[in-house]
């Protein structure tokens, strides 16, 4: 008798056993496809990570390209200033002073984006602020080359036009306003020295580069050019500076533009998959 109550036993508890295992065996390849998704998780938040370390490392070249230019901008803007300080315009409708000054603000301006743009690689706010002030530059950019391609020709025919009104005027009551432009553009009368030999005039000192009443040799001025033509000269080239300028740093700031945006993608992402796996 007690033997078959023994083998009952043994029998129920062989049969718990055998359940406990089969239940162990359904649940463990559940477990292991939770592991492998954890880890595959965990893999692609790395690669995400590295993605966002070359982006923001990609951003910092470009800004700091885009602090140089800026810096560049504003000293190029700031010597077609001091050459213009003393330019004549008697009625001021020719403004000689806009395109450089416009030049050294936007050169600030790309500055301060650029320096801003240093605090912004792992915050998503910061990043978009960024990405809005790098798109009204891109779109000043944009008017500026514009502008300096339409208005070339007409700008360079108002130059043409202040230089003979300029030389109209070079009287002892206009304060002989040639010789600011002889001295800054190191040139000589109108056309050439000729200009005022042809109107019984003396050669001024400023026609050797200087303001004094120290005599102008000939053999100083024979040889310089015309006021208009090296007025001319002198915007013409930094229109062209201006232009191709303007579009190595579009493209830049394009690149900029670009690569924000993907890293505020990968910023989010990677903010999304932390909690996961926080969660998880």
């Amino acid at each position: 008798m007690s033997y078959h109550i023994n083998s009952s036993k043994n029998t129920q508890q062989r049969t718990a056993h055998s359940n406990v295992f089969r239940k162990q065996r359904r649940e463990q390849p559940t477990n292991n496809k939770h592991k492998s998704w954890r880890q595959n998780d965990r893999l692609k938040w790395r690669h995400k990570m590295k993605d966002t370390k070359f982006i923001s490392g990609i951003m910092y070249l470009e800004q700091a390209y885009t602090k140089i230019s800026g810096f560049l901008q504003i000293i190029f803007g700031s010597i077609i200033l001091g050459d213009l300080v003393d330019t004549y315009s008697p009625d001021g409708s020719v403004h000689t002073r806009t395109l450089p000054a416009l030049i050294v603000v936007l050169g600030c301006l790309m500055v301060i984006v650029a320096v801003f743009g240093c605090y912004t690689r792992d915050n998503v706010l910061f990043t978009i602020l960024y990405i809005v002030f790098m798109f009204i530059l891109f779109c000043l950019q944009i008017a500026l080359l514009a502008w300096s391609c339409s208005s070339k020709t007409s700008y360079l025919n108002a130059i043409s036009a202040l230089l003979t009104q300029t030389w109209k005027d070079n009287t002892l009551g206009n304060g002989y306003p040639m010789n600011a432009t002889q001295i800054n553009f190191d040139c000589c009368g109108l056309e050439g020295y000729t200009d005022y030999e042809s109107n019984n005039m003396v050669v001024p000192p400023s026609c050797c580069g200087h303001d004094t009443n120290v005599a102008c040799p000939l053999s100083v001025y024979q040889y310089k050019i015309g006021c208009e033509d090296s007025f001319l000269n002198f915007w013409s080239g930094n229109f062209e500076i201006t232009k191709y300028g303007s579009i190595s740093i579009m493209l830049v700031e394009f690149f900029a533009l670009l690569y924000s945006v993907l890293l505020v993608n990968n910023l989010r992402k990677t903010f999304s998959d932390d909690l996961y796996l926080v969660t998880n």
